[in-house]
């Protein structure tokens, strides 16, 4: 699938790539994206969330979501989309004692394999120890961006979080995950606008900083207040490059750019947007992100591949 660079010349989407044994197993796709690290301090987070989801399905292709577990479930349980609503319930916890449910695991999708479009969600009580909740929700990538942008700005006035990045975003095989990240390994040497979340590991440390920055970057308040003064004063920038910011309930939504950016460098086409808000966020940047397994693993390329934005040279040595 062609997309637009956004100065007039036209790339290519990173294509799926399926099993070499197994065609019928697609392991890596690109998709539209975002994922939060949730906070969760009552029972009643729950409800934001599964308002999220509500907004979420106005957007989604629904009559695609037909499998759900839970991580009660071992395996998928194929629904229907009358039975959505029903599902949207059991997530806000509508007949439960509004306490957190710790662990507690929910997930929406298209497909057992890498999906295009899906929702899913972890609930972690705050006062067990460090470790964030997430959602994580992915769209096909012919849908418009703005509707992605949409759903972050809903996020970020109502769903209490520590951070969220969103934008292209790499779906993994969630049974194959190492081998779906060496294919998401070789697509960042090109690709540095697609974003890697591995979010089940990566919730331990969210609560500490930014594990990346990209097209639409989510900053908590807890980790807002760390931001210098004048973070995002800038001179003129070039059309088309400069950040926005906006500041709602729950977190500081920052937008490089109009639409999201690839940045393939095969064509030299550098997300600029995304180096000026990379640069604005560094003092967020963990030092030391939750480890990618795949290709990053060797020489812990994680590290470089976060910094990407603020060190090229680094990543494409």
């Amino acid at each position: 699938m062609d997309y637009d660079v956004g100065d007039g010349r036209v790339g290519v989407i990173p294509p799926s790539r399926v099993l070499r044994d197994r065609s019928d197993v697609c392991v890596a796709r690109c998709v539209l994206g975002l994922t939060l690290y949730t906070r969760h301090r009552s029972g009643a987070s729950a409800g934001a969330i599964a308002n999220l989801l509500r907004a979420f399905l106005e957007v989604a292709p629904t009559p695609n979501l037909i499998l759900f577990r839970t991580a009660l479930l071992d395996a998928w349980k194929r629904i229907r989309p009358n039975e959505i609503p029903l599902l949207v319930g059991e997530l806000a916890n509508e007949r439960g004692a509004r306490a957190v449910r710790h662990l507690f695991g929910f997930y929406l999708a298209d497909s057992a394999d890498a999906p295009e479009t899906f929702f899913t969600y972890r609930e972690s009580d705050e006062a067990r120890g460090p470790g964030a909740g997430y959602v994580q929700l992915g769209l096909p990538v012919g849908t418009p961006a703005d509707k992605l942008a949409s759903l972050a700005a809903f996020a970020a006035e109502h769903v209490e979080m520590w951070c969220g990045v969103g934008g292209y975003l790499a779906s993994p095989h969630p049974a194959e995950v190492p081998t779906s990240f060496n294919v998401f390994y070789a697509w960042a040497r090109r690709y540095l606008g697609v974003d890697l979340q591995d979010p089940e590991r990566a919730r331990q440390r969210a609560h500490a900083g930014l594990p990346s920055t990209g097209w639409l970057t989510l900053v908590g308040r807890e980790l807002a207040e760390k931001l210098p003064p004048g973070a995002f004063d800038a001179d003129d920038c070039p059309p088309g490059t400069c950040v926005t910011t906006e500041s709602r309930q729950q977190a500081l939504l920052v937008r490089a750019g109009a639409t999201p950016l690839l940045g393939d460098l095969n064509t030299l086409a550098l997300p600029l947007p995304y180096l000026h808000a990379a640069r604005a966020l560094a003092p967020l940047l963990l030092e030391t992100p939750t480890r990618l397994y795949g290709g990053f693993w060797e020489d812990d390329r994680t590290v470089a591949w976060a910094r990407r934005f603020l060190e090229p040279q680094g990543w494409s040595e």
